[in-house]
């Protein structure tokens, strides 16, 4: 039910919550079993939209080339809906532009931060570089 390429684009909190939704799902049964589905579904597709504004707000475009090579989308492929592994996720995406742009882990934390939906306000930032 979990989406691997999602799950590393969440929060400690939001992996927690997601990893608690999913455990109930493969315990419940019936009506409650389709609620817990709904839910890990609304859940992903909320992160797909967190997702989609941080490929968005990237001037250099290779953040969101990056996410589409996360997954082999081409049919002719012997490894068609492969997804990549964490490590060479993890390395592909320390080798892009945008990587560089950012220059620090700060700026990336940052630049992750602000660009989620809502995010981008003064108080937002004060809190961060507390």
């Amino acid at each position: 039910m979990e989406t691997d390429f999602i799950y590393s684009f969440l929060t400690p909190t939001e992996r927690k919550e997601l990893d608690a939704l999913v455990e109930e799902y493969k315990k419940a049964s019936g009506k409650r079993k389709q609620r817990l589905g709904k839910r890990i579904e609304d859940f992903e597709e909320y992160q797909l939209d967190q997702v989609d504004s941080l490929i968005s707000n990237d001037p250099t475009g290779s953040l969101g080339r990056w996410f589409e090579s996360l997954i082999d989308l081409d049919p002719d492929s012997p490894t068609f809906l492969s997804e990549l592994d964490d490590a060479t996720a993890a390395q592909t995406l320390k080798e892009l532009e945008w990587w560089r742009d950012q220059g620090t882990e700060y700026a990336r934390d940052w630049y992750f931060k602000k660009n989620k939906p809502s995010n981008d306000t003064p108080d937002m930032y004060a809190q961060f570089e507390q």
